[in-house]
């Protein structure tokens, strides 16, 4: 059965935050997958190493086989173990932009041992540290995390619970009740041109984050050719 957690109540109980944090956080370990408002809209997380929460976090949503889930970390700092050719123009971005809506694609480090849904065939994955503070708290003691809508394939994300589909809601461990969230742009995407070449930047989405903002840290990064 879902276990049920509603942020605004727990906000004015210390005691219960904790243990609310402590539950979900130890539910993701064993392997649950857990329902938690971002910034803007409702997602689904479970631990990225956990290759069968992350292949039954897919398929409650309805995903075709080969879609990558993206993945959320902590901080920055992370970045260094889960890539590799990590480029100091990367760090530079991440440093500016984290916590917040920006979205790298980058090379995993080749020792990892994960499967993001890919069977582990992209040679680049999705990441974020995101700005949510209590979704941040529970990445950061969980460790890298994966994460998808909570919405199904081509639909609209979820705003609340209640817009959320029930055939997620009953499969997942533990749902977090963050209130209607406001719709936000989404996150813009930054690249490198070429996979694993030490090839410029570009802006593969552009979303929350501009193209003006970008060149004050990357002056010469420009938008991906169509």
């Amino acid at each position: 059965m879902t276990r049920h957690v509603d942020l605004a109540s727990l906000s004015i109980n210390p005691t219960g935050f904790a243990e609310a944090v402590a539950d979900i956080v130890s539910g993701i370990k064993r392997g649950e997958i857990a329902l938690i408002p971002d910034e803007s809209a409702y997602i689904v997380i479970c631990d990225a190493f956990n290759a069968a929460s992350v292949r039954r976090m897919h398929q409650l949503r309805g995903a075709d086989e080969g879609v990558a889930a993206a993945v959320l970390i902590g901080k920055s700092a992370t970045l260094s173990g889960i890539t590799q050719s990590l480029g100091d123009d990367q760090r530079e971005l991440a440093e500016k932009f984290w916590p917040g809506p920006l979205t790298l694609l980058v090379q995993p480090n080749s020792a990892l041992h994960w499967d993001l849904g890919d069977g582990g065939s992209l040679g680049e994955f999705a990441v974020r540290v995101p700005e949510a503070e209590f979704l941040r708290l529970i990445v950061s003691q969980v460790g890298p995390i994966a994460c998808a809508s909570a919405a199904m394939p081509g639909s609209s994300p979820s705003h609340s619970l209640s817009s959320t589909p029930e055939a997620i809601r009953r499969e997942v461990g533990i749902e977090i009740d963050g209130g209607e969230l406001v719709s936000g742009p989404a996150s813009t995407v930054v690249r490198r041109s070429v996979i694993g070449r030490s090839s410029p930047l570009e802006i593969s989405r552009l979303g929350a984050i501009s193209q003006e903002s970008l060149k004050e840290v990357i002056p010469d990064i420009e938008l991906a050719s169509q």
